[in-house]
């Protein structure tokens, strides 16, 4: 008969209590600012085997998420040949591109011209050419250039022009909706909001270009004409400016008006 013996138990090295276990080895255990310090390293290390800066590794944490914040910092990063590289590339993407660049940097009449063209063609296209009315569009061009330019005469001519094609459109060839006549309206408050900021010439030249198109606007209906006439009305303008009638038949345009 065989006799077992239990084996006694014994507390562990780690379990036991004495005076070399009263405190952690600091070998062992790092302080929280070695170990921010090791992965650090770490971090660099990966990012030079990658051939890559780790400045770049805080980039593109940051650039996951898409937005200016995210690109600015991305821009932040590149020199000056960088950047002239980057804008060389957005000027040979788009015409859209090339037109924005030309008119901040290289303001001329022509920069605005084809702003102009651009605004009558989406408004008025040729009616034989079966091309839609894009009213979004001539938006569009008109803020590009805004915020291209800054330049608040600029845009108040172009709002102008807008709201002649579409006012000719109407009147020639009796086209227009409700949705119609509320954006050529818009973009007439629009021109007078920003009439203050024009100086005397640009602002009696505007206020002439409105009285022109509430004459042609006469027979228009929609609410359209007695918008306008309340308008010309509330801006008072001069004798010198104030045509009357007598000139309401003509056209405002002279690209497609067959009575221009």
């Amino acid at each position: 008969m065989r006799i077992k013996f239990r084996k006694r138990w014994a507390p562990h090295r780690c379990c036991e209590i004495g005076p070399a276990n009263n405190a952690l080895e600091p070998s062992r255990t790092p302080p929280v600012s070695s170990v921010s310090q090791l992965r650090a390293a770490q971090r660099e290390s990966l990012a030079r085997k990658n051939n890559i800066q780790f400045e770049d590794l805080r980039v593109n944490r940051v650039t996951k998420s898409s937005g200016w914040a995210a690109l600015k910092i991305r821009l932040d990063t590149l020199d000056r040949k960088g950047l002239l590289g980057l804008v060389h590339d957005m000027y040979k993407a788009s015409q859209a591109n090339r037109r924005f660049l030309e008119a901040r940097f290289l303001p001329s009449a022509a920069a605005i011209e084809k702003y102009r063209h651009l605004v009558e063609v989406a408004v008025f296209p040729d009616p034989l050419s079966q091309r839609p009315i894009r009213l979004r569009d001539a938006s569009a061009a008109i803020t590009e250039y805004r915020r291209s330019t800054g330049d608040v005469a600029g845009s108040v001519d172009l709002m102008l022009t807008f709201v002649e094609a579409g006012t000719e459109q109407a009147a020639d060839l009796g086209y227009g909706d409700d949705p119609y006549f509320s954006a050529l309206e818009t973009k007439v408050a629009a021109v007078v909001k920003s009439l203050g900021a024009l100086s005397t010439e640009e602002r009696t030249s505007a206020t002439l270009r409105l009285v022109r198109v509430r004459n042609r606007a006469q027979d228009i209906g929609w609410g359209y004409a007695d918008y306008l006439s309340d308008v010309v009305a509330r801006l008072q303008p001069p004798e010198s400016v104030n045509i009357g009638t007598k000139n309401q038949r003509r056209g405002l345009t002279t690209k497609w008006s067959r009575r221009a």
